[in-house]
């Protein structure tokens, strides 16, 4: 402390179906390279010791965060940073993750969701291969970035098997934190129509109170109950 929060870009060009993109939309819209470390900069001499990336997506165009790097070393910023929001597995590589460390970077969050690919692929629509993540951890590793991970439980077309996917593959990975998200129904969401046609909603499922209840899942399907979900999210990884 204390740790500002900096936004370098703002949109994702994915589709993701658990996402409300009413906001930011699906156009990836970026400040460069030089106004990205000039406010680096500013907020090192404000007194900050830290910074938090929150773009959705900071590694979305690999070349552009490898110019942010390159500046931030070549300017001596000297600041630690991270992504606290996820980033692709499938949008970092091993020269990328040199120059992170290299520039100050100590820990990255990666948006797995899934640790089953027929989930990811016709669930979710991540559109990520499951057999390129651990090769990425093992790369961060040797480079002793820490490495979070996050997964959904609780999404419609999931399974109890499924959800147990993502504790196995979490600890094959060997991800320094597994990230546990209750699968929220977002109106304006594929999956949120999913759940209205078949109806699964809990009847204690209110929209404008998601933010507040984010531990909690108001999803009930033919494959799961809440509790299920409850109780599979909270099991420990060894």
């Amino acid at each position: 402390n204390p740790v500002a929060w900096v936004e370098t870009s703002r949109g994702c060009l994915y589709g993701c179906v658990y996402c409300n993109k009413n906001c930011f939309g699906r156009t990836f819209r970026v400040k460069s390279p030089k106004r990205v470390v000039s406010e680096f900069i500013k907020i090192k001499d404000l007194g900050f010791r830290e910074i938090h990336l929150t773009d959705d997506g900071f590694t979305t165009d690999i070349n552009r965060a490898k110019k942010i790097c390159d500046l931030l070393i070549e300017k001596k910023v000297n600041i630690l940073w991270s992504t606290i929001t996820g980033i692709r597995v499938d949008r970092v590589d091993s020269e990328l993750l040199k120059k992170m460390k290299k520039a100050g970077c100590y820990r990255v969050y990666f948006g797995i969701e899934s640790g089953n690919q027929e989930v990811l692929d016709k669930v979710i629509k991540k559109r990520i291969n499951l057999k390129t993540v651990k090769p990425i951890i093992d790369i961060c590793k040797k480079l002793k970035i820490r490495t979070e991970g996050a997964f959904i439980f609780g999404a419609p077309g999931q399974t109890i098997a499924a959800m147990e996917d993502n504790l196995k593959f979490a600890e094959e990975c060997g991800f320094d934190r597994v990230i546990r998200f209750v699968y929220q129904p977002f109106p304006n969401t594929e999956l949120y129509k999913i759940c209205e046609e078949k109806g699964y909603f809990t009847p204690d499922y209110d929209p404008k109170k998601l933010y507040l209840t984010g531990s909690k899942s108001f999803v009930k399907t033919e494959d799961f109950t809440p509790d299920d979900v409850l109780r599979i999210a909270r099991k420990n990884i060894k």
